[in-house]
């Protein structure tokens, strides 16, 4: 009888223990080319790298999941102050056998100014993952500065 009360002790323990570092334990979400899968709502990028020259201040990009196979997807672009010329290009892309593909993808640009922005709600096939990259250019003479941006990959 003490024996088996003693099992039935052990037995509880192993599985509080168990319990315990299973909740403690993480799963390590899927990444590719550097972009997370996830299964959030939206998400969003900023410019990582340092911007090449002086005129370039820094961008970002986002995708949202709308419902229904719509994505609402922007990029915009800074510059310290007013140059000859700012830029943006957004890249929406799909992930298909592993890989990201482009899917869609627009720009906008001005002279004379220190920020530029561009948005679209695009229509998508369901079933995949999605995300927006962006390229920033900012500058008063060719070259310019330019960086990029990414978000992770949303389900849609």
């Amino acid at each position: 009888m003490k024996k088996k009360r003693m099992l039935i002790k052990i037995m509880a323990f192993v599985v509080a223990c168990s319990l315990c570092f299973s909740s403690v334990m993480t799963v390590a979400a899927e990444t590719v080319d550097g972009a997370e899968l996830t299964m959030e709502e939206s998400a969003e990028g900023e410019m990582t790298i340092m911007p090449r020259g002086a005129y370039l201040a820094g961008g970002d990009c986002s995708i949202t999941n709308l419902g229904n196979g719509r994505i609402y997807a922007d990029g915009s672009t800074s510059a310290n102050y007013t140059v000859n010329y700012v830029g943006v290009t957004v890249y929406v892309e799909r992930l298909v056998n592993g890989s990201w593909t482009s899917y869609y993808s627009w720009g906008t640009s001005a002279t004379t100014t220190s920020y530029v922005s561009t948005s679209k709600t695009l229509k998508v096939e369901t079933g995949y993952y999605y995300r927006v990259r962006a390229t920033h250019t900012a500058g008063m003479y060719s070259p310019y500065d330019s960086g990029s941006s990414s978000t992770d990959g949303i389900w849609i």
